[in-house]
């Protein structure tokens, strides 16, 4: 008899815990989904956009084919070009750049591309599918990463022509999204974090000329619905804008910054309203913003004839160069992939391309067979490593500095970039259906 009843008692104790710790987690998932409802229904609501959309995302659960180095090489007769060390066949041919992207998961990287029929891939850094999907358009902006709930997971943001997206590491939506743009196309698209909060703002910088910003449920803000840095009717005479809106703090202010063709710098404050406008005098031909040390950074603009000027958040210029080139050559701004602390110059003639400082000195000069080129560049370790595609070879070249270290080309329809990670220069590279995987030591 005692020991039925032992017995009892031990079932009615873990009865009871299990019941205790279900109710636990269902009241931690229903308080995330109590504050997401509170959140999007205090935000009051736009009047140009639709609320859900009706264009899903539809899986395809098609495998792809992960050829190995050696595999490749066997199938290559005659090796005149350089074999990748992952090779992955998609549905179709790969019409975007590959987009690298950091994930929680152990700090690995992973790349998103798309083919043109609209499949979205999802691969680890070494070449395996994590998913593949398909979308109804194509993507046309960067993909970012947000940490949409503060809990250390990533999710990617980025939109097509009519909608915006946010996924999570599975391809899954996530919120409320995605969102119609039913009045405009984006241009530009980027992610704003004031404070490293994870309070995100959504900066949308619009076909016609407007600027638009929304908060992390896409409800717009204050001031930004839309803002107009002129006075003109962006129907009719839109802003053609050089740069996404982008953010600095300085001395505890912050500033939204952008730049327009027509040769204007505009830094606006939080609330929409203009702190300065910076009128350099020349049509622009490419923007930025560097910084060069804590609390101090340059806006950097390269005019149409090739003259190249930085102003410090003031306003005040630090530097003029002209003219970068007596030649009769063409200048192009060029941006370190991943870092906003440094930019090169390219100066390209009918038969040669010299990669310049901001002070002339020559980087790399190399002469090339043909007059469209693709040029990419990252800083590591006081090197310059280099990628340079050429439209009429579908050739990459790869350079640390001056000296070329791939011995072969790679064959390319010129959509790759070039990354740093665990000590090695690593290439993702499109060639037809195929996306393949570089690596060189650094």
């Amino acid at each position: 008899m005692g020991k039925h009843i032992i017995g009892l008692t031990l079932l009615i104790v873990l009865t009871l815990f299990i019941g205790k710790v279900y109710l636990k987690t269902w009241k931690r998932k229903r308080n995330v989904e109590q504050f997401i409802e509170k959140e999007n229904y205090n935000s009051p609501k736009e009047n140009f956009q639709n609320e859900e959309s009706n264009l899903d995302i539809e899986s395809n659960i098609d495998d792809l084919k992960v050829e190995s180095k050696s595999i490749k090489n066997k199938n290559n007769k005659k090796f005149n070009s350089l074999s990748p060390s992952v090779s992955v066949k998609a549905s179709g041919k790969l019409s975007n750049k590959p987009q690298i992207v950091n994930t929680h998961k152990n700090n690995l990287k992973h790349f998103f591309v798309q083919d043109d029929k609209l499949n979205l891939y999802f691969l680890d850094e070494k070449g395996k599918l994590v998913w593949k999907k398909h979308f109804k358009e194509e993507i046309k902006t960067k993909i970012f990463e947000i940490d949409y709930f503060k809990n250390k997971k990533i999710q990617y943001l980025f939109a097509t022509d009519r909608l915006i997206y946010l996924i999570d590491y599975n391809g899954n939506r996530v919120g409320y999204y995605p969102k119609k743009l039913s009045l405009y196309k984006p241009a530009f698209l980027n992610i704003l974090d004031y404070s490293k909060n994870k309070n995100y703002r959504i900066a949308i910088t619009s076909n016609k000329g407007n600027l638009y910003l929304f908060n992390k449920y896409f409800r717009p803000l204050a001031g930004w619905g839309p803002k107009k840095l002129n006075n003109s009717t962006a129907d009719t005479n839109p802003i053609n804008y050089i740069e996404k809106l982008m953010h600095i703090r300085c001395r505890k202010k912050d500033y939204l910054i952008t730049a327009t063709k027509v040769g204007e710098i505009y830094l606006v404050k939080r609330n929409g309203t203009l702190y300065k406008k910076i009128e350099i005098g020349n049509k622009i031909k490419d923007f930025t913003i560097v910084k060069i040390k804590k609390n101090c950074h340059r806006l950097v603009a390269l005019s149409q004839n090739g003259i190249l000027y930085e102003y410090d958040i003031e306003g005040y210029k630090k530097l003029t160069l002209k003219p970068l080139s007596q030649e009769k050559s063409r200048i192009t701004l060029l941006k370190d992939l991943f870092k906003n602390a440094n930019y090169l110059l390219l100066k390209k003639s009918d038969t040669k391309i010299a990669i310049i400082d901001k002070n002339g000195s020559n980087i790399l000069v190399k002469n090339v067979s043909s007059d469209k080129i693709k040029v990419q560049y990252l800083y590591v370790k006081n090197n310059y490593y280099i990628s340079i595609f050429n439209y009429n070879t579908k050739e990459i070249s790869i350079y640390k500095n001056n000296k070329i270290i791939n011995k072969l080309p790679i064959i390319s329809n010129g959509n790759h970039v070039i990354y740093y990670c665990k000590g090695d220069i690593n290439i993702v590279n499109c060639n037809k259906d195929d996306l393949e995987i570089f690596n060189f030591a650094s």
